[in-house]
């Protein structure tokens, strides 16, 4: 168990300040009646097996490219759908394929936004309100 992480759910001790319920902390060692770790003081603690729980290591979630891109388009369409910015350019993508596999979602966010937007001949999307506006 060495190494774990464990979270304080009951506090035997009244007394002590050096844990509180809630507190996270690595576990230095084992006992036969529990663990043994650090306080943030650096003062060795016992605690007894009622005392903590095992606390899960989360996974970092992966985000994909074609995720992330939508998204950074998603604030780009809402700051213009909000009037923060008279129009936005999406990142310059690598292909015209690569730009226009994102073409359906690029119509429901605009939609979502009630913005338009055109594609450009070097691979990038620009986003709007008025066409007008755009020419000059």
């Amino acid at each position: 168990m060495n190494g774990k992480k464990i979270r304080i759910i009951k506090k035997n001790d009244e007394y002590s300040m050096e844990y509180q319920i809630g507190d996270i902390f690595t576990v230095d060692g084992t006992w036969y009646g529990g663990v043994n770790v650090r306080s943030a003081s650096g003062v060795p603690l016992s605690l007894d097996k009622e005392e903590y729980e095992e606390v899960e290591e989360r996974q970092a979630r992966k985000i994909d490219l074609y995720s992330y891109q939508l998204g950074v388009m998603d604030c780009l369409c809402e700051m213009v759908g909000e009037g923060i910015k008279p129009t936005a350019v999406s990142r310059k993508f690598d292909t015209e394929e690569e730009r226009d596999s994102c073409e359906e979602e690029v119509k429901k966010l605009c939609d979502k936004y009630g913005i338009l937007y055109r594609k450009e001949e070097k691979y990038f999307y620009i986003f709007f309100t008025d066409e007008n506006k755009l020419k000059e």
